[in-house]
């Protein structure tokens, strides 16, 4: 049930498409449609046992833990510049987004979005998917449902999002935490967004 309940929450229309249609007056609307399904996703841990938010979160972050954290996030960083360059040179770069907008969606995108998708994905769904797979499965299953709620419009996106999904999976396995997990998107996702006002201003 708790692995239904986050497979559904995850299936919605991608989140930066709606920034097009929004002034930065409306921007309060995207912060809603990116924590809803975190906070939705609470429902399912009654089926996850009492300690089932104790057991998410784990351990706290220990200085091996963070600095495997770090370097996975530089990891994908480098892996998100790399992958928005090829999409920039074959014609289909990220859309612009200026202004007020990209404060917020820096901010979305650096702390609010890893937040919400460590959550679902290594979180509340990493715990119901171990429970029934050995950790080889659960690092797959939650790295392909990472991948795919991103949204098929990104399909050109989604060998580099899989490989990180993969590197994420690994650091909550590894360390039994979600801290590193949420440092090293948190971190990819920065690299993304100092490289793409570079990419879209040539």
């Amino acid at each position: 049930m708790a692995i239904a309940i986050v497979i559904f929450l995850l299936i919605r229309p991608p989140t930066f498409l709606l920034l097009g249609d929004f002034s930065a007056d409306m921007a309060w609307f995207v912060d809603a449609w990116v924590l809803w399904p975190a906070l939705a996703a609470c429902l399912a841990l009654p089926f996850l046992g009492p300690r089932a938010v104790q057991e998410i979160i784990g351990p706290q972050l220990r200085a091996g833990s963070a600095l495997a954290g770090l370097t996975c996030g530089v990891v994908g960083a480098v892996l998100s510049v790399v992958f928005t360059m090829l999409a920039s040179r074959a014609g289909s770069p990220p859309g612009a987004i200026s202004g007020p907008l990209f404060f917020h969606w820096s901010l979305t995108t650096i702390l609010v979005g890893p937040l919400v998708e460590e959550w679902l994905c290594r979180g509340i769904l990493w715990h119901a998917v171990r429970r029934l797979f050995r950790p080889f499965m659960a690092i797959l299953i939650t790295a392909t449902v990472f991948t795919l709620a991103h949204g098929l419009d990104r399909a050109s996106e989604f060998p580099y999002l899989l490989i990180g999904g993969l590197m994420f999976g690994w650091l909550r396995h590894w360390s039994g935490s979600l801290s590193p997990s949420l440092l090293a998107h948190s971190v990819t996702n920065l690299g993304l967004t100092l490289v793409v006002p570079v990419l879209l201003t040539r």
